[in-house]
């Protein structure tokens, strides 16, 4: 019972950062230099380096600059599409 516990709660860890990523459907994209790119990965720094730049990679589509917010507007890790300022990330 114990281990299954600790599979659970480990599987969670892993698993969470990943459903909880900033998205438009959240009304969220990532935001900062280089047009989102600094934001994702500043939110994805529980991973090594390589899988950061390929987890962001993935997430391009989330990126301020791809869902008509400038770094000028926002230069937060994580932005509101609709409104064009930080918030809190996911």
């Amino acid at each position: 019972m114990q281990f299954f516990k600790i599979a659970l709660s480990t599987m969670a860890a892993i698993l969470v950062p990943f459903a909880l990523a900033c998205n438009q459907g959240q009304d969220c994209c990532f935001g900062g230099e280089d047009g989102g790119w600094k934001g994702c990965m500043n939110q994805h720094n529980n991973l090594l380096i390589e899988d950061r730049a390929s987890r962001c990679d993935d997430l391009k589509p989330d990126y301020c600059s791809n869902n008509g917010v400038s770094e000028a507007q926002c230069g937060s890790d994580c932005c509101s599409i609709s409104r064009k300022v930080g918030i809190a990330c996911p």
